[in-house]
């Protein structure tokens, strides 16, 4: 399927290649799928530092009517046809993008929403940002305002009545599915964030019965972000206390990761966790490893309880111990489960059916 005399321009917060959060990431993955579809695409990233990430939104807000002067003169300048959005918070769309519509009447405005609007369940700096940045109101004006909205997750995508626009997955060989290995290989990938239900590993390693250290194995992937060295430092010290065995990571490639390890263990605290940590998931599921996580309005969209993965309301060390106990009693079902995980991603995420819905956004 190819698309011509389409030009794309994308705007938002941190479209560098260094960024490895979602948003990014599932970003520079449509730009290439775009550019292979025949559609002509930029990008433009607001101000964006990996290194002062608040400092540099402050400074974009700061140069506010520069940026749209330069947005607005690429428009023109390239004749661009469609300008898509990607900025996380709705607050920020309306500041850059809004005040170009009607500017622009000839131009086909595109929003991703990632987020759902409301609070994380602990008070930090996060609440405040989505407190300005990210209302319901906002969103509503967001969803009169632009031509078409898009979400990233089933779950927002029906909520707000838009397109559901999959996150991009390479579909790798089939994985090796079976029972094999001494240890159940246990694993965590992302932000070492309190949101993300890190602190729970440690009370994991703190209350693991002995009976089961023996044949368990942890690994760990963090990013940057946050304070990962702390974390790290902290399961280290649990884990040579108590004889775990432990291995930690910096950066790796997702699908071989999941591939060396068979289950993802990902106890998130509420829904905002859960819609940065959607890619994570699919990554997983596409490597056929089993998927346990909280069940949640956005998890439950894409996982069906012990079918397609594991789900637990409100997990605790407790809980979770109990599941890793279960799934090495009763390891079968479980290779049967991640084999299912497997065919869904492959049936509903194929580059066929990503290339359809990508036509009815851009051409429609």
């Amino acid at each position: 399927m190819r698309m011509k005399n389409i030009k794309v321009l994308f705007v938002g917060f941190g479209i560098v290649d260094n960024r490895r959060e979602a948003v990014s990431i599932n970003t520079k993955n449509l730009v290439t799928n775009l550019k292979s579809m025949g559609i002509e695409v930029k990008t433009i990233n607001v101000g964006y530092s990996s290194t002062f990430p608040l400092l540099s939104m402050l400074f974009s807000v700061i140069n506010r009517p520069r940026i749209i002067r330069n947005i607005a003169f690429i428009i023109e300048r390239e004749k661009v046809t469609h300008v898509y959005d990607t900025f996380v918070m709705p607050g920020a769309s309306l500041l850059f993008i809004v005040p170009l519509i009607s500017r622009f009447p000839k131009v086909r405005f595109i929003k991703e929403i990632h987020n759902d609007y409301g609070y994380p369940v602990r008070f930090e700096f996060e609440s405040v940002v989505r407190f300005v940045l990210n209302r319901k109101e906002q969103i509503n004006k967001l969803l009169r305002l632009f031509d078409k909205v898009v979400c990233r997750n089933r779950y927002l995508a029906k909520k707000f009545n838009t397109f559901y626009l999959p996150p991009y997955l390479s579909l790798e060989p089939r994985p090796s599915i079976g029972n094999q290995g001494k240890y159940l290989r246990v694993c965590f990938l992302g932000h070492p964030l309190r949101k993300k239900g890190i602190d729970l590993f440690l009370d994991i390693f703190r209350n693991l019965p002995e009976k089961l250290i023996d044949k368990l194995s942890f690994s760990f992937a963090f990013s940057d972000i946050a304070n990962s060295g702390g974390i790290s430092r902290k399961i280290i010290f649990l884990s040579k206390r108590r004889g775990i065995k432990v291995r930690l990571y910096s950066k790796v490639d997702p699908y071989s990761f999941f591939r060396k390890n068979d289950v993802l263990l990902l106890p998130l605290l509420d829904k905002f966790g859960a819609s940065g940590s959607l890619n994570t998931i699919l990554e997983a599921m596409e490597a056929g490893c089993l998927v346990v996580t909280t069940k949640l309005d956005i998890t439950q969209a894409i996982l069906e309880n012990m079918k397609t993965g594991i789900l637990v309301d409100r997990p605790d060390s407790k809980k979770l111990i109990k599941i890793i106990s279960d799934i090495l009693e009763h390891r079968i079902e479980i290779k049967n489960l991640r084999m299912r995980a497997r065919s869904y991603i492959i049936t509903e995420y194929s580059k066929f059916n990503l290339e359809i819905i990508l036509n009815k956004i851009f051409n429609e």
